[in-house]
């Protein structure tokens, strides 16, 4: 009994080199075409994640104004929202972020009344101090570099005494 592989005619193994060109050619087009697609979701993730990084730069900035705003409530006078830039400007080689008053309200600062702090207007024999919690209806915008805008409200109240 003869081991020997039985040999291939010349034009059979020459149609079978023709195949595996064309298998491999089709391999990697398909592998081109998995790189395209890869690319194009990474470039699409990319943009999308800048577009969240500035919104949430604007929400920060509008934040750090309300912050400056409530820090400065001492129940008399009206609180100011001034505007002001963020951050160093080589973090921020395109602009700095940035906060003000609400330009969209016409009223950024409202005053909302100020009423009885309850528990706390005790007066022995008709002296002593009241008081009463000022509330304050404050509106800021803050804008992040690239456009971004962000708008936060809040109602805060200031406790004074009389």
């Amino acid at each position: 009994m003869d081991h020997r592989s039985p040999r291939r005619s010349p034009r059979r193994a020459r149609r079978e080199r023709g195949a595996a060109l064309i298998i491999t050619m089709i391999v990697l087009i398909a592998l081109a075409f998995l790189g395209m697609s890869t690319l194009a979701t990474v470039m699409s993730d990319q943009q999308i994640s800048g577009f969240q990084t500035r919104s949430r730069v604007a929400f920060h900035a509008a934040e750090a104004g309300l912050a400056t705003v409530m820090g400065n409530l001492n129940g008399a006078g009206t609180p100011v929202i001034s505007v002001a830039s963020l951050g160093d400007t080589s973090l921020y080689p395109n602009g700095q972020p940035a906060y003000g008053p609400d330009v969209s309200v016409a009223n950024p600062i409202e005053d909302l009344g100020a009423v009885g702090a309850s528990g706390m207007n005790l007066r022995i024999g008709n002296g002593g101090p009241r008081y009463q919690v000022q509330y304050w209806k404050m509106n800021v915008q803050g804008t992040a570099p690239g456009g971004s805008m962000s708008r936060v409200e809040v109602a805060a109240g200031v406790l004074r005494g009389n």
